[in-house]
């Protein structure tokens, strides 16, 4: 059994920082990477004692390591075997490009990762309007689509010259072909085998209808703004049959049934609320859900960002609560029960080949690690 110290700022009389002690232990919640203070983490320090800047997602790679979306400091971070923080792409300055070496790039925002069969990495570079793609073996990083203008335009031809609106999440089917969130654009857009791209979801205007029918004639919904923040993510069922994604604006995870091409609603009700645990997701209130993640039991772990919970759907479609207490924001609970914890507006959900849950605890500046 592991033990650890976390960094964990739970403030004692003086006012000075207490270290808590944390057991990795079935339900156990503890700090894996940040201080709990936003800033620009140096090279090679200790995933705890690195400076995160609002985290908003993480990925592990085909090599078994964990790469982090360091989101306002505009970078990727690789966390190394030894359990080091280095950056792989992004100087830490916003900007657009250029290709070529993913360490001298510039981003602004980057805001989801994928990988292709090739162990090739791809990037929801959000507010550059791109997916990019990172060759990881000669660290190179290329556009993939979009030509960097927020705009629609491009469906039925080369992604490459296509026009996106703040893609949000990226995903890659077993084939290879890429799903684009096109946030705000109200769509989800896809890259065939051939490299063409089309919209598969959504109709581009925003509001809560379709479900049932085309999901091309559906309509969802996700802020727009450039006080927006990435929503509308993205996750595979393990058959690859659907997929899922997260409605942030009408407060619902719904799914693409790829071979019929039909929307179909899966958990919320399409009002704002914190409630429903014990009984179907379907008739559960969400708030804000921005990322969702499948675990090893075939559960889906969803961010309810608004709610600054977890929420857990086992396969029967029951809903509950995984992490934190909903509708209530703290940064607690490191070395106990995970659904005693306080979370801040988390954006991100992934699991390890473990089945342990990672949660980018955005507002509190950390990724935390819920044990299996």
């Amino acid at each position: 059994m592991l033990t650890f110290v976390s960094l964990l700022s739970l403030l004692a009389c003086t006012g000075e920082p207490e270290e808590t002690v944390c057991t990795e232990a079935p339900g156990n919640i503890c700090t894996w990477a940040g201080t709990g203070v936003a800033g620009l983490g140096g090279e090679g320090t200790p995933a705890l004692e690195t400076n995160l800047y609002l985290p908003i997602d993480m990925s592990w790679g085909p090599d078994g390591d964990a790469y982090l979306l360091d989101w306002n400091n505009h970078r990727i971070r690789r966390v190394t075997p030894d359990g080091g923080v280095v950056t792989i792409a992004g100087t830490g300055e916003l900007g657009d490009g250029p290709v070529g070496p993913a360490v001298d790039t510039r981003f602004n925002h980057p805001s989801n990762l994928a990988w292709d069969s090739q162990g090739r990495m791809l990037i929801a570079a959000w507010h550059n309007s791109r997916v990019m793609r990172i060759d990881m073996s000669t660290g190179i990083l290329e556009f993939v689509a979009g030509d960097g203008t927020r705009s629609f335009a491009g469906d039925g031809g080369d992604p490459a010259v296509a026009k996106l609106d703040l893609p949000s999440g990226v995903v890659v089917d077993s084939r290879d072909q890429i799903y684009i969130s096109d946030q705000a654009n109200q769509r989800i857009r896809c890259i065939d085998t051939t490299n063409v791209i089309d919209t598969v979801a959504g109709n581009g205007t925003p509001g809560y209808a379709g479900d049932g029918g085309a999901a091309t004639d559906a309509e969802l919904h996700a802020s727009v703004g450039q006080a927006a923040a990435p929503a509308n993510r993205m996750a595979l069922s393990p058959d690859g049959a659907r997929l899922y994604f997260t409605d942030t604006g009408n407060h619902v995870v719904r799914f693409l049934d790829i071979a019929a091409g039909t929307m179909n609603a899966f958990a919320g009700t399409g009002v704002a609320g914190a409630s429903g645990d014990g009984g179907p997701a379907a008739t559960a209130t969400l708030s804000g859900p921005t990322d969702l993640a499948f675990g090893p039991d075939g559960e889906l772990f969803v961010a309810d960002t608004g709610n600054s919970c977890v929420r857990r759907i086992d396969p029967d479609g029951v809903i509950s609560t995984a992490v934190g207490v909903c509708g209530q924001l703290g940064y607690e609970g490191d070395g106990g029960a995970a659904e005693d914890a306080l979370l801040n507006q988390p954006y991100g959900v992934e699991l390890d080949a473990d089945g342990n849950l990672y949660v980018s605890d955005t507002y509190n500046q950390v990724v935390r690690v819920v044990y299996r």
